[in-house]
């Protein structure tokens, strides 16, 4: 496997900066690598200097965009929530069949681990609306949510209650 061929297997699962480093200094290598997939490309002989400095500057740039970009798959307790496709799998794969509005809910939540979402907020936030007509519209979603995935896992509490107050999940 040439060092192309690895690049492009590392770039079908991850963003990982890449840094090629490399004997071969024509032109159409570089270019070659650097639309592979590759961060950087740079040719022997080099400054290891210059390498640290290159490794810090595409770190401190990847720690940016993981900060900046909000995360698309959520692990929670036995849990894996794909915002994308909207799935979301036990330990063991099992899929959880989910209507929108429960998925809303639980994306929610675990978006936000330890912090407590009353039945107003978590009515505004998913159903995307202002008033909520009662509490016990989100009361019996969560309701439901809970007995999906308690059924799925075989009786793992995901969804807490805390009492007077709304719901949360732990990290």
């Amino acid at each position: 496997m040439s060092g192309i061929d690895v690049i492009k297997e590392i770039r079908k699962d991850s963003q990982i900066p890449i840094i090629v480093l490399s004997a071969k200094t024509a032109d159409m290598d570089k270019i070659q690598g650097l639309v592979s997939g590759a961060d950087d490309y740079v040719t022997k002989p080099f400054n290891p200097l210059e390498i640290m400095a290159r490794v810090r500057s595409l770190l401190r740039r990847s720690q940016n965009d993981v900060t900046k970009a909000k995360p698309d798959i959520l692990n929670v307790g036995p849990l894996t929530i794909n915002k994308d496709s909207h799935e979301v799998k036990t330990d063991d794969g099992k899929e959880i069949q989910l209507t929108a509005l429960e998925f809303g809910i639980l994306y929610l939540l675990a978006s936000h681990p330890n912090r407590v979402f009353s039945a107003d907020e978590i009515f505004e936030r998913v159903w995307k609306q202002e008033s909520i007509i009662s509490a016990k519209t989100v009361m019996v979603h969560v309701s439901h949510l809970r007995d999906k995935i308690e059924e799925a896992t075989g009786g793992e509490k995901v969804i807490q209650t805390v009492w007077g107050v709304g719901y949360k999940v732990e990290a």
